[in-house]
């Protein structure tokens, strides 16, 4: 198991490395039909499972739209976090829409 404080800078790393991806990286034209921002990286004590959470804004068009070229970008995400030794890829990796202003896990 990783410490805490690793996990937490496995996390940064990840939000870092995938915000840029949303810029630079991923060609998907759907991906720019809504505004969209990483919020939150939960990787698992084993550093093994990331979930990367994410915000849309936009219509509720936009949103869905941007969903599912982010959904079909996943494995483009992991095999990029893969190469940068952030994390693993693996099944475990997860794209979620979350409300900017969550509460809770």
């Amino acid at each position: 198991m990783a410490t805490n404080r690793r996990i937490e800078r496995v996390a940064s790393l990840i939000k870092r490395e995938v915000s840029l991806m949303l810029l630079n990286g991923i060609k998907d034209d759907r991906v720019g039909a809504g505004m969209v921002s990483v919020t939150d990286v939960i990787v698992s004590g084993d550093l093994q499972h990331t979930k990367i959470f994410v915000s849309i804004y936009g219509t509720d068009e936009a949103k869905a739209e941007t969903m599912e070229g982010l959904k079909s970008a996943t494995s483009y995400v992991r095999n990029q976090l893969g190469s940068t030794g952030a994390t693993a890829p693996d099944t475990g990796s997860d794209i979620s829409r979350r409300p900017f202003f969550g509460t809770g896990r």
